[in-house]
């Protein structure tokens, strides 16, 4: 067996490091100051967003019009009336669906397409 004591080595490696890091990107959603309890989720592959409108009392449902949440020209569409404290987005592989407090007890809204076009009331 052939053992050399002090024996050294010696390589380069060489690290290439481009761009100036991760970027984030704000877009606009909603531009009312009275919105309240925004809440993320996706439908039909796209971002999306629950919130509750104070000036109209709604709970309202808005889906971006793209992959990437770049641009939101859509018209909210109305989920549901009064909510009085709690709202929590529902996952579903389907119809994005929502549960609320409001005037009645609990209540849970889906709607009848992956896009959330309309609404089951």
């Amino acid at each position: 067996m052939d053992i050399s004591i002090g024996a050294t080595d010696t390589g380069t490696k060489i690290l290439v490091v481009g761009g100036t890091g991760p970027e984030w990107h704000v877009y606009p959603v909603i531009l009312d100051q009275d919105v309240f309890d925004p809440m993320l989720t996706s439908a039909g592959s796209y971002p999306a967003i629950f919130y509750y409108d104070n000036t109209a009392s709604e709970v309202r449902f808005l889906r971006a019009d793209n992959g990437l949440g770049s641009s939101w020209s859509g018209t909210p569409k109305t989920v549901g009336g009064y909510m009085s404290v709690f709202m929590k987005t529902l996952e579903t592989c389907g119809p994005p669906a929502i549960v609320y407090l409001g005037e009645g007890g609990l209540l849970y809204v889906r709607a009848t397409d992956a896009n959330g076009t309309s609404w089951i009331t």
